[in-house]
């Protein structure tokens, strides 16, 4: 995925949009928080002040206090209206983000400036949700047909997808879909101050081919993979100009079956269809169970994420 030390990076598979609440995809939420931020950060699992520098619970849910002097890309400063836009924008049918928006009623911009979010519950996991509904200018959305997200689902194509106005970092210079994205310093970043790294621009570039992938990282072409093919691996630890960084990775993969149709859509016997569902029977299930190496896929593995030429 990509990273704040990117500079020029490449991967198999390319960003799917930049429309912040159109796909909620690990690798394009990454790339998505350079461009937009949220009401609040999170960091170490630990809930810190992002757009919004302070926040209270109300008897109808949580009021936020809005970071002063924050601009967009576009240069338009940051107002209440564009935060409850962009909440009640998440809450959309069309909107990825129900996982992060479970228990918010909608947002609104209060006379004084603050943010009213209004909630089910004083749940205080909704904070933490906060941290992944990513804040864009209302009047730029309206104006380029994006009140509402992309679709995505149904391959819509939107203004959105392709540009981007957010307060983050980085600015989305260009999106050249499945050739090039280009990230650029925003010079009035309103955290500049605590910037980490010195990196001005940022080029993404996806290659399907692992071996491409490797070629170019080998010959200086691109500064980091950030999935190399397993079997390279043990030749990148080799190699002297190389940096390899490695780590645990959290996920979920579960098998389903399809067990409660007499007959199945998707189960074949030697290539062809079959009429009758094996996986009602639970002698079938159960062989499947026990055919898992229990022991060997409870292992945490350790993962190549990111690897760096001339590191």
């Amino acid at each position: 995925m990509l990273t704040p030390l990117l500079s020029n990076g490449l991967a198999r598979g390319d960003i799917l949009t930049f429309d912040p609440h159109a796909q909620n995809e690990a690798f394009n939420n990454t790339a998505n928080s350079y461009v937009y931020e949220a009401l609040l950060n999170l960091n170490k699992g630990k809930v810190q002040p992002c757009l919004a520098e302070s926040w209270t619970s109300v008897p109808e849910g949580f009021v936020f206090k809005l970071r002063k002097g924050v601009k967009f890309h576009e240069e338009e400063p940051l107002t209440a209206e564009d935060v409850a836009f962009s909440i009640n924008r998440a809450l959309h049918p069309i909107s990825q983000f129900k996982t992060f928006t479970a228990g918010i009623l909608g947002a609104e911009a209060l006379p004084n400036g603050d943010v009213l979010i209004r909630t089910i519950n004083h749940s205080p996991v909704l904070l933490n949700q906060l941290a992944y509904l990513r804040i864009l200018n209302k009047a730029w959305a309206e104006k380029h047909g994006a009140a509402a997200p992309q679709n995505f689902v149904a391959k819509e194509e939107a203004y959105a997808a392709k540009h981007a106005n957010g307060t983050g970092p980085f600015k989305l210079q260009s999106r050249e879909v499945d050739i090039k994205t280009v990230f650029v310093e925003n010079p009035d970043w309103w955290n500049k101050a605590n910037k980490v790294v010195n990196v001005t621009e940022g080029i993404y570039t996806p290659i399907k081919s692992a071996a491409t992938r490797m070629a170019a990282l080998l010959s200086g072409e691109v500064d980091f993979v950030p999935d190399p093919a397993t079997q390279d691996i043990q030749r990148l630890k080799n190699n002297p100009k190389v940096k390899l960084q490695s780590g645990p990775e959290l996920r979920v993969l579960m098998i389903s079956l399809d067990q409660m149709r007499d007959e199945s859509p998707y189960v074949f016997v030697d290539g062809k269809k079959t009429d009758k569902n094996p996986f009602k029977d639970i002698r079938v299930r159960q062989a499947l169970y026990q055919a898992i190496d229990i022991k060997m896929n409870s292992r945490t593995r350790a993962n190549g994420v990111l690897t760096g030429a001339n590191a």
